[in-house]
């Protein structure tokens, strides 16, 4: 067993706990040097999201859910998605999680980089209709703002210069 699991009171995250106070156990655990760095910014609307999917009591599977989050063995957006889709068990979902990264990186380069190409040359296409650049004067001096390439490759500029006026 990981040890981390009892020195970050994770293993008082059992099944039969109310929701609030899994989460206070969930947070606890939290932004310690090896588990799930949470701000308020980032981790509010999640913690609402989880609150309102999750059982109250809490079953073994959603403990297990927030522990692996806290260690972060999974996401907390992956723990959002099995809770808000038909209940399948927890390991059966890590699994198949599993399986799916797992092909995914067994997709060669090749098939990756044709793929890649095909998607970069599709948004190269979409903005190179993009309107031209814009020309301002303002104060004595010209802007212009828009759409240049670099090696044949779009980027957005903005260039400011002086008349000489």
């Amino acid at each position: 067993m990981d040890s981390r699991i009892t020195d970050y009171g994770l293993d008082l995250l059992t099944p039969g706990l109310s929701v609030d106070n899994a989460l206070v156990l969930f947070k606890s655990a939290c932004n310690k040097r090896d588990t799930l760095f949470i701000i308020p910014s980032w981790f509010d609307w999640r913690e609402e999201h989880l609150r309102s999917l999750l059982d109250d009591p809490i079953t073994a599977d959603q403990a297990q859910a927030l522990r692996d989050t806290a260690l972060e063995t999974i996401h907390v957006d992956e723990v959002l998605v099995w809770l808000e889709n038909d209940p399948i068990p927890w390991s059966d979902f890590v699994a198949e999680q599993k399986r799916v990264r797992d092909e995914l990186n067994a997709m060669s380069k090749a098939e990756h980089d044709a793929q890649f190409k095909t998607e970069f040359e599709a948004a190269l296409k979409q903005t190179r209709s993009k309107p031209r650049p814009t020309r301002q004067v303002l104060g004595g001096c010209v802007w212009s703002r828009g759409w240049g390439w670099r090696d044949d490759e779009p980027w957005l500029y903005s260039w400011g210069g002086s008349l000489g006026v």
